[in-house]
């Protein structure tokens, strides 16, 4: 995939970039000259469109929009038909998950979909790594920024580890402070204004959630900029969590089967007017933006209900690798029920609940909150790209309408990134992030799907390159399928011999399949040892080990499964081989220290 990927970037710039903190604002832009002819622009610095227009683009820079035919095109551009086209500024989506070991994937598709910029909710020093890498232009992509490690990985518990954490964070260059409670949901107030003092402090936002052991007037009062998945605000915002609190419950494992019922019995009819009110007040009062996330939402619905075919046979399912496919099985997905009568039910909770949301959205939106894109992607079912056109579609039909659905999309974002001045809008001046599509889609936003090409940091991509590359995957994918599909059988059968013995007659198979499979014989493996079934939990391990004899997770897991099973000094030696093979296996090495001493305790002191 990385060669393969590298062979598109030849019109890339290889410029460097000034340091991780500047990367995503400064990456180097495509030389050359564009004319885009007889377009209609949709700037969004106001309402409506601009018909008949040519647009000029040189070297990454918008020059000029002037009227169709003012301006015969110049020797050295290269003409793009407009006509019966729409240009708008490139999508952005404000909250996804990138995982480095399968962004190579997910960067095709974001920009197959016309997103040219994504925020990344849970940062890493590999991400960190590809944002330089994307910048350099050695990976095609969007523009990426990062929050760092989210608050509950930091174990943010006190003011000072606040401070600490934030300290920390900006030094290595994040773009911003993921806000997650603490992990244990006890974050004090005073724990999360010091995040919000102490990242302001460094001029980074604090994103994400608010921590649901305290109200959100904590949060907004404490001055957090963003908030995440309009679903918190029914978990935090008491008027509404009073009035909907059966429904929470339940979905929460909680709460009586009949309240729920009378409650949905009577939810067409119910006048939710004064707590949306209250909300609403408080949400503007404290300035904050708002990424309802609306599809991550319906998607989980989806799952609940009736609808779970519809995501089953969505043709995104194509991109979708052999190993996310294995886990979003209905079977194994962490959002289906084995109940039947309470699966339905919480398809019923759900879309209840959903609808509040929706509500949200046109009382924020008709308040002037701030509302920006965002999909969750890659959560389950929730495709990179094709759900942030469908998150458009809901804010439009929630009560916001095409035109401000699409401000929510480009220079909303745009603002709340501080890139206004670069990106966000179709105005002379403004880098070339730009999405053109067939059709119209103020008249129609299903148009955003009919792209005819994508500029990204001046980098022309036309419909049939966009599409090359997610077909690639495809072939690509088809590859590693047949290697996986005998070892799905095998686990579906937990015939553990047989898993292996497919796995051992792949040829150079995909490091990716050797991660997954250990990882899978592993959880099984450990489900054998929780049961108290020692024994067998050690053959299993032992297989894995001998399976994957330079993995250092094995050789740990063995060394676990051996210890409980009581042979010290066989775990002793797994420990070590493991620590051999990864030095920097703290937990195997603090293992290894324990055994020893017990190994050289007299039986009659232990």
């Amino acid at each position: 995939m990385r060669v393969f990927v590298l062979s598109l970037c030849l019109a890339l710039s290889a410029a460097s970039v000034p340091g991780q903190a500047e990367a995503a604002r400064t990456w180097p832009l495509a030389s050359g000259g564009f004319l885009i002819r007889d377009v209609s622009v949709l700037p969004m610095t106001g309402a409506g469109r601009l018909a008949e227009r040519d647009v000029r683009i040189h070297d990454g820079v918008l020059v000029s929009i002037t009227a169709a035919g003012a301006q015969a095109p110049l020797p050295d551009e290269t003409v793009i038909e407009g006509r019966g086209r729409t240009l708008l500024p490139g999508l952005v989506d404000m909250h996804v998950h990138v995982d480095e070991s399968g962004f190579d994937e997910h960067v095709l598709l974001y920009l197959a979909h016309g997103v040219t910029t994504v925020q990344s909710m849970h940062g890493t020093p590999e991400i960190l790594d590809l944002r330089a890498r994307l910048a350099r232009g050695e990976l095609l992509g969007p523009r990426l920024f990062t929050t760092g490690p989210t608050t509950a990985t930091e174990g943010v518990d006190s003011p000072a580890k606040a401070r600490a954490v934030v300290s920390r964070q900006a030094a290595a260059g994040y773009d911003a402070i993921k806000m997650y409670g603490d992990g244990n949901d006890t974050m004090s107030a005073d724990t999360h204004r010091a995040l919000v003092d102490a990242a302001h402090e460094h001029g980074l936002r604090v994103v994400g959630h608010a921590a649901r052991n305290m109200t959100v007037d904590v949060v907004l009062d404490n001055g957090q900029d963003s908030l995440d998945h309009m679903e918190e605000l029914i978990y935090t915002a008491r008027p509404l969590l009073d009035a909907l609190l059966p429904l929470v419950r339940y979905q929460f494992q909680g709460g009586a089967h009949d309240d729920v019922e009378a409650l949905l019995a009577e939810f067409d009819t119910l006048d939710l007017s004064a707590p949306l009110d209250e909300v609403t007040r408080a949400v503007v009062e404290a300035g904050v933006s708002i990424t309802p996330t609306l599809i991550a939402f319906t998607t989980i619905a989806d799952l609940k209900a009736s609808r779970l075919d519809a995501l089953l046979d969505n043709p995104q399912m194509r991109y979708v690798n052999p190993f996310v496919r294995f886990a979003w099985a209905p079977e194994r997905t962490f959002y289906r029920d084995s109940d039947p009568e309470r699966l339905e039910r919480m398809g019923r909770v759900l879309d209840a609940e959903l609808a509040v949301q929706k509500q949200l959205v046109r009382a924020f939106h008709e308040a002037g909150v701030p509302l920006m894109t965002g999909s969750d992607a890659p959560l389950t079912y929730v495709f990179p790209g094709w759900s942030l056109q469908r998150e458009v579609r809901l804010l439009a039909e929630s009560g916001m309408g095409a035109q401000d659905a699409l401000r929510a999309a480009t220079i909303v974002p745009a603002r709340e990134l501080g890139l206004d001045d670069h990106l966000g809008s179709v105005e002379v001046g403004k880098q070339a992030d730009l999405l053109l599509v067939n059709g119209d889609p103020l008249a129609d936003l299903h148009a955003l799907a009919d792209i005819a090409g994508v500029f990204t940091r001046g980098n022309w991509l036309s419909a049939e390159r966009l599409q090359s590359e997610p077909d690639a995957l495809v072939a690509m994918q088809a590859d590693l399928e047949a290697d996986f599909a005998p070892i799905e059988v095998a686990l579906a059968k937990e015939d553990f011999p047989g898993a292996l013995a497919a796995f051992a007659s792949c040829v150079d198979p995909e490091p990716s399949l050797v991660v997954w499979l250990e990882d899978q014989l592993n959880l099984r493996a450990y489900r054998e040892l929780r049961e108290g079934r020692d024994e067998a939990a050690v053959e299993r391990f032992a297989q894995i080990a001998k399976a994957f004899p330079e993995s250092w997770n094995a050789w740990d897991s063995l060394g676990e499964g051996l210890a409980a099973f009581g042979a010290i000094d066989e775990a002793i030696r797994c420990y070590e081989r493991s620590v051999e093979l990864n030095p920097g296996n703290e937990g195997g090495r603090a293992a290894l220290a324990r055994l020893r001493s017990s190994a050289a305790t007299p039986t009659s002191e232990r």
